[in-house]
């Protein structure tokens, strides 16, 4: 498992704990710089420095930590 924080649409910060390949699937949106359909946003990753900073100056909420595990539909 890997630890993960990402931002979401307020700019508070989710913690989210998942695999690898659970990540590289959520990614993938575009092929060749053309936005697929029926595809939802990409996460917005963040180091855990940034996170600490943006909580500090802006009084944000860390949620989490989530399960993400996603499986591919191929």
């Amino acid at each position: 498992m890997i630890a993960s924080y990402v931002r979401n649409d307020n700019n508070n910060i989710v913690m989210l704990l998942g695999s690898r390949n659970s990540f590289k699937c959520r990614q993938r949106e575009y092929n060749d710089g053309v936005q697929l359909k029926n595809t939802k946003e990409s996460l917005r990753f963040i180091s855990f420095k940034e996170s600490q900073k943006i909580i500090e100056k802006k009084n944000k909420v860390i949620y989490g930590p989530l399960i993400f595990d996603t499986m591919s539909r191929l």
